[in-house]
């Protein structure tokens, strides 16, 4: 059962992060899907160089880059730059993705 709950999780995170790269026009909208590649999606999105994804792969650094990346990602899609930092909490990120 447990299983199923984090693979319902995935699903819903892989599905929302293609659907922001088809929004942004990103290429390659596939890669939510993959494990590491979405990382580099999400890099993309954000019209970042690809050395944000070492940044991002560093503990506690990571959380700082995930907040930049949201937060320009928010700038792209019209939205006001806070709401990219709400991503950093528990829950209520899948609400603002």
């Amino acid at each position: 059962m447990e299983f199923l709950f984090y693979l319902a999780i995935y699903a819903y995170t892989a599905y929302t992060l293609q659907s922001i790269a088809k929004k942004t026009s990103t290429p390659k909208t596939w890669w939510a899907w993959v494990p590491i590649l979405d990382i580099f999606l999400l890099v993309k999105i954000s019209q970042k160089s690809y050395w944000w994804v070492l940044w991002s792969v560093i503990p506690i650094v990571n959380i700082v880059i995930t907040a930049i990346l949201w937060m320009r990602i928010a700038v792209r899609l019209g939205k006001p730059k806070w709401l990219g930092i709400l991503v950093l909490i528990p829950f209520v990120n899948f609400v603002m993705m």
